[in-house]
């Protein structure tokens, strides 16, 4: 795992996390939102430890996700992905095209 942030750590399955398609490990300590956010690519994510949610812009109430559980986010969609447990949290995604992180206005 490397820090790609202080706070959030990934680790490459396969494949090219910064060029292309690709499969990545990521870790969020405890009790952890990001900011609002999109991707330029879509991603598909699992849940392997801790309870997690993905709320999208203007949704009032996101599904908890624990460990076993599916999240899917399209490209250019403003969200926000939390580890909302005490525990830290452990997640597997993959994507078509690489990992890019551009925050919200």
């Amino acid at each position: 795992f490397k820090n790609i942030s202080p706070m959030i750590k990934m680790a490459t399955a396969y494949g090219d996390r910064n060029g292309g398609m690709h499969g990545s490990f990521g870790r969020f300590p405890p009790n952890f939102e990001t900011p609002n956010h999109t991707h330029s690519g879509a991603y598909h994510g699992v849940v392997i430890k801790g309870v997690m949610t993905n709320p999208f812009k203007g949704e009032s109430k996101s599904p908890t996700l624990e460990p076993g559980s599916y999240w899917y986010v399209p490209a250019d969609v403003e969200h926000t992905t939390a580890c909302v447990s005490d525990i830290p949290c452990e997640f597997y995604f993959h994507a078509d095209s690489k990992f890019d992180f551009k925050p919200a206005n």
